[in-house]
């Protein structure tokens, strides 16, 4: 990729356009780079030809793109929150809420909850259906993105709530309880305390036919009982735990894994695996899932085949 690492010296467009194909071929063999590199060359491109409104769309694509693949992965938060963060300096003033929407999900992944609230309060504030915006289609949320924006909103409240609980609970344990002033504020504190000495289940499990939220000991010994299977999805290292035994899956695999889980209920078909999952060759993919299967223990047939219709 050295050849692909400085554009700036480049001033014949079609020289670039050269490069910028074969960038694009190359994006199927190592798409993280290729498209490191498609930004660079984009940037140039559009610096030459600033009235050409393809590059600018190419960029902030290429900044959502990399920006995400990296959230997914939790590879690399900080990488991640730089192209987010590139992409609406780029933008301004226009809003972009769908990489608010990013921030706001690495954030609240970081426990940063005032940032949090700031870019999921953003992302919101700018996808209005009611209102003829600035917005272009590309960057407003959809539904589903707005609904779960809310839903990690209010959460990212409570947990900041439960912090300054905290604070103000070490503040009543202190001299500061001796004032009769402060009596009114110890009741009203003693409430909140209450809510924060509540367990904590920060564990969502699903079993098929049930979901239930589980706190850090059930869901322990949930992984440790004999016969039983927990794919664990929790940190950045993921695990198949088969009767108490842990292996480690690689992050495509956990990625296949995680979206055939998710998708049990129905087949899933060799496309949608390509253009959700970028798998180029999903029937070498589901061979080597279901070998890995095999190594911990399990049945092949734990990914069926359905004739005509996918996995």
């Amino acid at each position: 990729m050295v050849r692909y690492e400085n554009f700036d010296h480049i001033d014949d467009f079609a020289e670039l356009e050269a490069i910028e194909t074969e960038l694009w071929d190359l994006e199927e063999t190592n798409p993280d780079e290729a498209k490191k590199a498609l930004l660079r060359l984009y940037k140039r491109m559009w610096k030459l030809r600033p009235g050409e409104i393809r590059f600018e769309r190419s960029i902030a694509q290429l900044y959502l793109e990399l920006g995400y693949d990296l959230k997914e992965r939790q590879a690399n938060y900080r990488e991640a929150r730089s192209y987010f963060e590139e992409l609406i300096k780029m933008k301004e003033p226009v809003p972009v809420p769908i990489a608010h929407y990013r921030l706001g999900f690495i954030h609240y992944y970081e426990k940063r909850w005032m940032e949090a609230i700031k870019h999921f309060n953003r992302a919101i504030s700018g996808k209005d259906p009611r209102k003829a915006d600035p917005v272009e289609a590309w960057a407003r949320l959809d539904e589903s993105q707005l609904f779960k924006a809310h839903v990690r909103l209010a959460m990212a409240y409570k947990q900041r709530m439960k912090e300054v609980v905290r604070k103000a609970r070490a503040l009543y344990a202190g001299a500061v309880e001796r004032e009769e002033t402060n009596r009114p504020f110890h009741q009203e504190l003693d409430l909140e305390i209450g809510f924060e000495e509540e367990e904590d289940k920060p564990y969502a499990c699903d079993d098929g036919s049930q979901s239930k939220l589980l706190n850090g000991a059930e869901f322990d010994r949930i992984k440790r009982q004999e016969n039983a299977v927990v794919f664990d999805d929790t940190g950045p290292a993921k695990y198949l735990h088969v009767s108490g035994v842990p292996h480690k899956v690689g992050q495509r695999m956990a990625d296949l894994l995680r979206f055939l889980l998710k998708n049990r209920s129905r087949p899933v078909a060799s496309s949608e695996l390509r253009n959700c999952l970028r798998i180029d060759q999903p029937e070498v993919s589901i061979k080597r899932l279901r070998d890995f299967l095999q190594d911990c223990g399990l049945d092949s047939t734990t990914v069926a085949t359905v004739r005509g219709q996918g996995y």
